[in-house]
C-alpha cells in the first residue's frame, strides 16, 4: 500500500531497514520528535518519530 493512502504512516520498521543515514538521524530522538529534513531523489522528507519499540528478545536467543 502506497503511505500517503494512510497519511504517511510507515508502521514500524526496524533500524536495520533504514538507510544508514535515516539509522544515524534517529539514534537519540524521542518520540514525538520531528527530524529535519533529508532529501532523497529530488524529495524532501520529515520523519516524526511516534514511538520506539525495545527489542525483545525469546527463545534461544533469550
Amino acid at each position: 500500500m502506497d503511505d500517503a493512502v494512510v497519511g504517511g504512516v510507515m508502521g514500524a520498521i526496524s533500524r536495520k531497514e533504514m538507510p544508514d543515514f535515516i539509522q544515524a538521524a534517529t539514534l537519540n530522538v524521542i518520540p514525538g520528535q520531528i527530524i529535519d529534513p533529508f532529501e532523497i531523489d529530488d524529495l524532501y522528507y520529515l520523519l516524526k518519530v511516534e514511538e520506539v519499540l525495545s527489542a525483545t528478545l525469546a527463545g534461544e536467543l533469550k
